[in-house]
């Protein structure tokens, strides 16, 4: 596309419109990195601070805010219950196992489907209402570079965030199961 625009060749002549397109490939390709570098520090065992007193609940709602413009376009209904819940680790670690997890739940729920949360001391569940994963896809999930063959590929992910959040979890000594629930699918962490 950046040859064509630079040459001025064919349909390549509305530079305005192939900008853009070249710019979300850009940000696509910036991602892909990113997660490669998180999944390799992830392997690596790598630290990323310190241990610290983190509000679990305060950090969904954090999360939830930042998917608050896709949870209003796709009219999901949330249903978080939330006790005050403080736990000792690392912050940017659990950040971004709640990111995925709940990007993801965001991502795979339908136009008005449900999102479940409840936060308790000893565990979070994360449930959201999409189609059943196939039980041999199941283990698969937490893979390097595996994309469920059963989900819709124009939203499906690098094959990477369930990984480095498997990664991230085993670092903090977080227990974790995944399921399909009678809604759709269930992620549970437990903090003990």
């Amino acid at each position: 596309m950046l040859d064509g625009m630079l040459d001025n060749i064919g349909v390549y002549q509305d530079k305005e419109t192939y900008l853009l397109k070249c710019k979300e490939q850009v940000e696509k390709l910036a991602f892909l990195v990113n997660e490669i570098l998180e999944a390799s520090k992830a392997d690596r065992g790598q630290k990323t601070d310190q241990l610290s007193e983190v509000f679990v609940d305060e950090m969904i709602r954090q999360v939830l805010g930042e998917y608050e413009l896709q949870i209003n376009e796709k009219q999901l209904k949330l249903s978080v219950e939330a006790d005050q819940v403080g736990y000792q680790t690392e912050a940017a670690a659990l950040y971004r196992v709640m990111m995925n997890l709940i990007g993801n739940a965001v991502m795979y729920t339908p136009p008005a489907g449900t999102i479940r949360i409840e936060l308790s001391e000893v565990q979070l569940v994360i449930e959201n209402q999409c189609s059943h994963i196939p039980g041999e896809e199941m283990q698969k999930l937490f893979e390097p570079f595996y994309t469920c063959s059963s989900r819709d590929k124009t939203v499906s992910g690098t094959g990477l965030g369930l990984y480095i959040v498997k990664r991230n979890l085993e670092r903090l000594s977080i227990n974790y199961q995944a399921e399909n629930s009678e809604a759709g699918f269930k992620i549970t962490l437990n903090f003990l």
